[in-house]
């Protein structure tokens, strides 16, 4: 058995130590961004946990993720063991990727580019580093595809292998519903199936009717609630009205947030290859229809996609994993050698940037510029776009541990968004009124308050500062209208880490 697959599980152990440093060290260095704190279930008074997942705006998966690293910890403030989960099914997509490309381009040196390209994208490496939904979407949707391509041209266990690619597409759906980005390549193969003359049509009927009552017995169960609630809830329908619908998000746009996660080089390359591969059509048009497909979506009926635009990324890497194959396939001996070393190449090129971007925090990118190849990153100025997975840290838990060690009964405000600052601390934001701390942070996560300004923030109100490689971060200076004795009282607190 290991003989015969030595080569495979070689590559899949490079691949897995590869991946590796991109997505577990300094794993535990950034605070929790706004929907991180999101993905865990919080119950309100008198909320049960049907009532909590049921008025979510995605599906439970993940929810159930962050509950394992809770239920052993008892911390929703533990970064390291929350993110945990989400960054070793990041890394297993990986393998999954490579493992269906294998089986589609039948060229390991293709799958292994394509993995490459995959496992050091900027936006795969920054859904790694956080908490969230996207990581379980890449995996489930890989994952079925992977026994779903057994559909076009396998003769054994298609129904078994079928059912287990309908249950992980389902459970992909209940990650979020970004899985219907995945719904082209599924139907093709289904299709395949349906047309090939060597499998008699009774099979197909069995097959068909068995996927449908599986996905219908995984998905309705939460589905049709979920659709009742949120279709009679104003508040869900105003949401996903503002979200979905006919609009014109600009390329202006879509690049710069591709930029923002792979600047340099990383776009021409990415498109450059994509335009070669249109040489080769006749064996990727279905990976060019699903790009097509994707990007309108995206490109036309999502408002604000954000990050969402990975999902037209995914079927890039099809293409170039499938313009290599075919290189491969007509190249000589000289051609495979030079592909071989430019593979590694390439990853030691975008390892290094990924690396320096999202692990690297000597300066935080990308609200600190930084120079890479002798090259300085853009100014961050579209400052609406969220930035997952990028370092930030402002110690926020040593502020929270400081202020319940001097008053807990003050509130505070701060020109961090109270989406992070209520992550981490355990008195009421926003009344000014009595007693009140002023958090004043620099390059907030929330970056938009950058700059924003509080009367009382004197140096004799200073009480507490965070300090990073001589630079000070955080100040905390305290304010007591009602007794306004002298401020010079809190100088000898003056804190400094």
């Amino acid at each position: 058995m290991f003989n015969k697959h030595k080569t495979d599980i070689l590559i899949i152990i490079l691949l897995t130590a590869l991946s590796a440093p991109l997505r577990f060290i300094n794993l535990g260095y950034s605070e929790f961004q706004d929907d991180e704190k999101k993905a865990y279930i919080r119950l309100a008074k008198d909320q049960t946990v049907t009532d909590f997942l049921l008025q979510q705006r995605k599906g439970p998966m993940q929810f159930l993720a962050t509950y394992i690293p809770y239920s052993i910890t008892g911390d929703y403030r533990n970064e390291l063991a929350g993110r945990l989960p989400f960054t070793l099914i990041n890394t297993a997509s990986v393998i999954v990727l490579y493992l269906l490309l294998k089986k589609l381009t039948k060229s390991r040196m293709a799958s292994v580019f394509g993995a490459v390209l995959y496992m050091t994208n900027g936006f795969i490496v920054g859904f790694s580093r956080i908490a969230q939904y996207q990581n379980l979407n890449l995996f489930f949707s890989l994952f079925s595809l992977l026994f779903y391509a057994d559909l076009m041209d396998g003769k054994k266990h298609l129904i078994r292998k079928s059912l287990l690619g309908t249950l992980f597409f389902c459970l992909s759906l209940l990650s979020h519903w970004d899985a219907i980005f995945y719904l082209v390549p599924v139907v093709y193969f289904f299709i395949i199936f349906l047309l090939r003359k060597d499998i008699p049509r009774i099979y197909k009927s069995r097959l068909t009717m068995y996927n449908f009552i599986l996905g219908s017995l995984v998905l309705l169960p939460f589905m049709i609630p979920y659709v009742n609630y949120h279709t009679s809830n104003k508040q869900s329908t105003d949401y996903f009205g503002r979200r979905i619908g006919l609009s014109a998000y600009s390329f202006i746009k879509h690049r710069f947030i591709f930029e923002l996660y792979n600047p340099f080089v990383t776009l021409p390359f990415y498109l450059s290859l994509c335009a070669l591969s249109v040489l080769f059509v006749k064996k990727n048009l279905i990976y060019f229809v699903w790009f097509f497909i994707n990007f309108i979506l995206i490109r036309y009926f999502m408002a604000k996609p954000g990050t969402h635009i990975y999902n037209y990324v995914i079927p890039m890497i099809f293409l170039i994993s499938f313009l290599t194959a075919s290189v491969l396939e007509n190249g000589s001996k000289i051609i495979r050698t030079v592909l071989g070393f430019g593979v590694f190449f390439i990853y030691a090129v975008f390892a290094y940037q990924s690396y320096m971007i999202f692990v690297d925090h000597k300066a935080e990118y990308p609200w600190d510029e930084k120079t890479i190849f002798n090259y300085t990153t853009i100014p961050y100025v579209e400052k609406e776009v969220l930035t997952f997975g990028f370092p930030h840290n402002r110690n926020w838990k040593g502020v929270n541990e400081f202020i319940l060690n001097h008053n807990d009964k003050c509130s505070y405000i701060t020109n961090e968004g109270k989406e992070v600052s209520q992550i981490y601390t355990d008195i009421k934001f926003g009344n000014t009124t009595k007693c009140h701390y002023i958090i004043s942070v620099k390059r907030p996560f929330i970056s938009t308050r950058d700059g924003i300004i509080y009367p009382g923030t004197g140096k004799n109100n200073l009480i507490y500062q965070y300090e990073k490689d001589d630079e000070v971060l955080t100040k905390v200076y305290f304010k007591n209208p009602v007794s306004s004795d002298s401020p010079a009282l809190f100088e000898d607190m003056l804190l400094t880490n």
